[in-house]
């Protein structure tokens, strides 16, 4: 009987004849394996599937899919690990052995077997097993950490990226770097500088959870992926491993070495399309945390804060009074929006017919859940069942998101540094408009087409009147649609109405700019 806590290892045998079936369970009974066992290929394959058995030992004629086949089939799928089979016949013909050598088999062991040879069959099986675990420990750990190496930290990266894209769930980085970490090498030697990176790896990893990622980067560099977990999250667990950091002393020979570490943190987002788009945001943040003085955290939202107070600063850009407008001012207003069960066809539908690419989801209440666009449904509407899948599924959780009276000028330098195709407006909890980048663009283009009218013209009441003839005619059209008999106008009003909202917009900023100007007027 195995010892609490000791796990053994799992022993699948396939056989149809139940009497051959019985024979070698009595025989394999006390080898120190957990027995599990199946009846014909297919059904071997699912247990195996489930399970990952450490040994498999398989007939090779039987119903439904023969040993052979099981094989195939096993080599060519990725389990949690790789098992060691063997094969079985009662043909021992040298093609039955060339044929089982190519299907992937290990062993094959002739019938009738003595119980000796079945019980050897098992030792070598785990012999050759641990040596695999050896070596896999050995190609996926760094020797010095304990870690993850850089290879298998980016294999596990994937997976889990693809989970939280799959899943809409939040995932965060953190990438943490020794501060003068070349000083203690060049004063204490290598060794010293060993053993600071042996015990930055043992803090870190006393904070990471089961699920976590963590891994030596390189040099002095550390990286950990944090599954479920938003920006505010990842940055309080970056600062209880900084200050872990700070406050713990390293022991080598008659020295007491102290280092600190600045940190970078990022988070999932739209604009993050692999796991190396992630890392980037961190390793930015990681910059500025250097930058602004080392041994502190800085997560990808200060990288655009610091760079829009930057531009905040530029003369050129505090000269042109758009800029300075809010968000609310820009923004397109929120014309239609998903509830977390609404389905990815009903999602297509609403993006065909009031032509968006992109819909808030939202609870009973009105408040944000996330986001559904175009590229969510149609990386999902190939799968089995995907266009019966749920926006709660399929939606982006990770919405980046601002209150209208955000100035323009902050979303414009995110949306040019991040990448990402558009940003949500807010009123409290509710989501009330979309910025893109066209957003943006159309804006700031009708705003200087304002600003030349004005200029060039000793009768600014005609540029007003020019935008209000464009609202006019916009709502005759408007008017033509309703009196036309067609299907469905919904899109066409709601094309009318938006422009009519972008015109009144220019309509007001002109009226402010003219007000501003005469004001001037009389203070002179």
């Amino acid at each position: 009987m195995a010892e609490p806590g000791i796990h053994l290892p799992e022993l699948l045998l396939v056989e149809d004849d139940p009497g051959q079936l019985r024979l070698m369970k009595s025989i394999v009974k006390g080898e120190g394996v957990n027995v599990h066992t199946a009846t014909n290929g297919q059904q071997a394959f699912d247990v195996a599937q489930r399970i990952s058995p450490h040994l498999i030992i398989s007939d090779i004629c039987m119903p439904h899919m023969d040993g052979l086949e099981l094989c195939r089939r096993l080599r060519s799928v990725e389990l949690e690990r790789v098992a060691h089979i063997a094969l079985t016949s009662v043909n021992t013909s040298p093609r039955q052995l060339s044929d089982c050598l190519e299907a992937g088999a290990d062993l094959f062991l002739p019938k009738p077997f003595a119980p000796a040879d079945l019980r050897s069959s098992i030792k070598s099986g785990l012999r050759l097993h641990e040596i695999y675990r050896r070596l896999t420990n050995a190609a996926h750990t760094d020797p010095l950490t304990g870690l993850s190496t850089r290879a298998q930290f980016d294999l596990d990266a994937q997976k889990e990226h693809e989970r939280a894209r799959r899943h809409a769930l939040k995932l965060s980085c953190v990438v943490l770097d020794a501060d003068f970490f070349k000083k203690v090498n060049d004063t204490y030697g290598h060794a010293a500088g060993d053993a600071v990176l042996r015990e930055i790896a043992r803090l870190v990893s006393e904070q990471l959870r089961q699920t976590d990622i963590c891994c030596r980067f390189g040099g002095e560099e550390f990286c950990a992926l944090l599954p479920e977990t938003g920006i505010d999250g990842a940055r309080r667990w970056a600062d209880r491993v900084r200050e872990s950091i700070e406050r713990t002393s390293v022991h080598f020979n008659e020295w007491q070495l102290r280092v600190t570490a600045s940190i970078g943190v990022s988070e999932l987002s739209d604009g993050c399309e692999s796991p190396a788009d992630l890392f980037h945001k961190a390793d930015e943040a990681l910059l500025l945390a250097k930058q602004t003085g080392r041994n502190r955290v800085k997560t990808y939202r200060d990288v655009i804060a610091a760079e829009t107070a930057q531009l905040a600063g530029c003369a050129d850009a505090a000269a042109d009074s758009f800029w300075d407008l809010p968000a609310g001012d820009v923004m397109s207003t929120v014309v239609a929006t998903l509830s977390p069960d609404d389905t990815l066809q009903t999602s297509a539908e609403l993006f065909l017919r009031f032509r968006i690419n992109a819909a808030p989801v939202v609870d009973e209440h009105g408040a944000l859940l996330g986001i559904v666009s175009e590229k969510d449904v149609m990386s999902r509407m190939t799968r089995p069942g995907g266009w019966q899948m749920q926006a709660c599924e399929a939606m982006n959780a990770s919405v980046i998101s601002y209150p209208e009276s955000t100035p323009i000028r902050i979303i414009h330098a995110f949306l040019c540094r991040a990448g990402i195709r558009r940003v949500l407006v807010m009123r409290g909890s509710v989501p009330v408009g979309i910025i893109g980048r066209a957003t943006i663009l159309r804006g700031y283009r009708n705003w200087q087409h304002s600003t030349e009218s004005q200029s060039t013209s000793n009768a600014p009441l005609q540029s007003l009147c020019s935008v209000v003839d464009s609202i006019t005619r916009q709502a005759d059209e408007i008017r033509d649609c309703l009196t036309r008999e067609q299907a469905d106008p919904t899109a066409a009003l709601i094309h009318g109405t938006s422009r009519i909202q972008e015109l009144s917009k220019d309509l007001l900023t002109a009226i402010k700019d003219e007000q501003s100007a005469s004001e001037a007027v009389i203070a002179d």
